[in-house]
């Protein structure tokens, strides 16, 4: 046997040897026999490149793995490169070359088989030389991995040290974005190893604070900005950008107006993005004063707002009472659509000044825009918040004589709201009317609960349930409201016994009652002097557990007063306290005025505002 292992291998096949070695003698197949004949190969090659440094044990079974491993799957993929390269490594596994080598760490996608597979191509020096390609392969293989190993990672940077290899600006933007966030420590080191201690290159620096920004990692993404102004005093744009983006996204006006001004000092012209990130973020913050100096500098270089933004200052702007500045984004053709016109009409109804949102309207006509009737319809709406009945009508008499409006009934719904809220029941009439006979309802429930309240208001039950009856035969879906108000009215008016009746009509319809439409009846009952009736409604509202509100809350507080169950008013009174309802001045006077218990009335004082 000695004088078997001692003959040269040309002459005895390696495999033979192998055969004998297995445990539990199994039959080889051809593909373990190249591989097993291509190790005895390796081994004699790399004695003979390196005698004094044999492949070390854990590194030839690396290689044996791969070509196992990487064997089968190149033939399923049908992959010539890589067939290629085991070809190589079975035959020839000194003429391997790095790009090979990294060609294999990244298909096996296995950082301890690439570990050791480094190990045994560290052994063929001094034929191997790394490079930056292979380091970076060997990196990406462990921060892949489900628990990257950091001593091995400092492991290749030291031998990349060794080498005197280091990694380009690709290799570095293809680790970074493969530890962040999971590994904030590794992408830490990463900017400490590969940035501060190589030439000083801004992109990097820049792509470091965009992945850092984009996972929210704010406080790491300004760090990295810092160390870029401690390397460099001279910073592109592309920089500024990058940071004035982290504090967009931040949120911190402060540091962004703060990087405007340094931008400014160093004779840096903003750009579209800069100004864009800068004016979101101070409008945000509220700073709408400093929002519209910002706009003018936008304008002087030629730049603009996309809409997105628009409509966000639009917003600002009209809360703050900045009509002729949120203005200027229609006149400049920065705003055109009628989603943000709609916007600008409907605010300027909430801040009382639709006539000169009209008047901006007019002109956005003569532009050639087509304007739609919801936004006429906000005007008018506006209009009769504030008493202004004539301007409604005028605004309406040009709608009426315009072919190009479209959406009509929304025009024709807001003025009839503008009347009922007048309670001008005559003209409120004509315009249900001519609605009806023109337009139509649509399936618009508005113009009846508009005509309902009207009624209810001026005391005409016999027209509330009219319109009740109409609203129900005419298609349109009645709703909570419709009963609300028809309950408020009978309630008022005495007649509570149909009050309780359209109540249970409401819960055979599956529709669940308010908290307010049993404060409208228990009401009702305390004016007719039905006590125990307004009990009852307390109890069922009690026991169905709904949301309170000021008005259940004052009705509760008047019926237990007057029932004398002070106990229970205590309780009712501090639960209100817990909920945070408040009570206006104007109910809570009477109701202090009725409660005579001191305890009582010391916690009644703190709900009222």
């Amino acid at each position: 046997m000695q004088s078997l292992r001692k003959t040269p291998c040309l002459e005895f096949p390696p495999e033979m040897f192998l055969c004998h070695s297995v445990r539990h003698s199994r039959l080889r197949t051809p593909a373990t026999l190249s591989i097993s004949a291509s190790l005895s190969l390796l081994s004699s090659q790399t004695e003979t490149t390196n005698p004094n440094n044999p492949p070390p044990r854990k590194g030839r079974q690396a290689v044996r793995r791969l070509l196992k491993l990487l064997s089968t799957a190149s033939q399923q993929n049908q992959n010539p490169h890589l067939c290629e390269i085991l070809k190589s490594l079975q035959c020839s596994p000194v003429t391997i070359s790095t790009s090979q080598a990294s060609t294999l760490i990244s298909s096996i996608s296995n950082p301890l088989i690439s570990f050791d597979f480094y190990r045994f191509l560290r052994s063929l020096k001094p034929v191997f030389q790394p490079d930056s390609i292979l380091f970076s392969s060997l990196i990406k293989s462990q921060l892949q991995s489900v628990n990257p190993h950091l001593p091995k990672i400092l492991f290749y940077f030291g031998e990349m040290k060794k080498h005197k290899v280091s990694l380009s600006h690709d290799d570095f933007c293809c680790l970074f974005c493969l530890v962040v966030p999971g590994y904030v420590d590794i992408a830490d080191f990463f900017v400490r190893e590969l940035l501060e201690k190589a030439e000083f290159d801004e992109c990097a620096y820049n792509y470091a604070m965009s992945i850092y920004a984009k996972h929210g990692l704010y406080k790491e993404a300004i760090l990295v900005a810092e160390r870029a102004r401690a390397r460099s005093r001279e910073l592109t744009l592309e920089f500024y950008s990058c940071t004035m983006d982290v504090y967009g996204k931040k949120e911190d006006a402060g540091s962004a107006m703060k990087l405007f001004l340094e931008m400014e000092e160093r004779g840096i012209l903003a750009d579209e993005r800069v100004y864009r990130n800068l004016l979101g973020v101070l409008c945000k913050a509220g700073w709408v004063k400093l929002c519209w100096v910002i706009l003018e500098e936008m304008r002087k270089v030629g730049c603009r707002p996309d809409e997105r933004l628009a409509m966000d200052l639009l917003r600002r702007f009209l809360k703050e009472g900045m009509v002729l500045e949120a203005g200027c984004f229609f006149k400049e053709g920065i705003l055109k659509d009628m989603k943000s016109l709609a916007v600008y009409a409907e605010a300027m109804e909430e801040t009382k000044r639709p006539w000169t949102a009209f008047q901006l309207v007019q002109d956005l006509c003569k532009s050639g825009l087509d304007v739609s009737g919801c936004v006429y319809a906000s005007l008018i709406r506006g209009c009769g918040k504030i008493g202004l009945i004539y301007v409604a009508e005028k605004i309406f008499a040009g709608v009426k004589s315009s072919t190009s409006v479209e959406n009509r009934e929304s025009v024709y719904t807001s003025m009839i709201y503008v009347y009922s809220r007048a309670q001008m029941k005559k003209s409120a009439e004509i315009f249900w009317n001519e609605m009806e006979s023109t337009v139509g309802f649509g399936g618009n429930a508005e113009p009846f609960l508009y005509m309902m309240s009207m009624y209810g208001e001026l005391g005409l039950i016999e027209d509330v349930l009219r319109m009740f009856d109409r609203w129900k035969n005419s298609g349109c879906c009645v709703n909570i409201d419709a009963y609300a108000v028809l309950i408020d009215a009978l309630s008022k008016s005495g007649k509570l016994n149909q009050a309780r009746s359209y109540l249970l009509e409401m819960r055979r319809s599956k529709i669940h009652p308010s908290s307010s439409i049993y404060a409208y009846i228990m009401d009702g009952y305390l004016q007719v002097g039905l006590l125990n009736h307004a009990i009852t409604m307390l109890d069922e509202y009690t026991m169905l557990g709904l949301e309170a509100d000021e008005l259940i809350a004052s009705s509760i507080i008047k019926t237990l007063i007057q029932v004398g169950r002070l106990s229970e008013l205590e309780f009712h009174l501090d639960k209100f306290m817990r909920q945070g309802i408040k009570i206006s001045s104007g109910k809570g006077a009477i109701l202090v005025e009725m409660c005579k218990d001191d305890s009582c009335l010391r916690k009644l004082s703190e709900l009222i505002q």
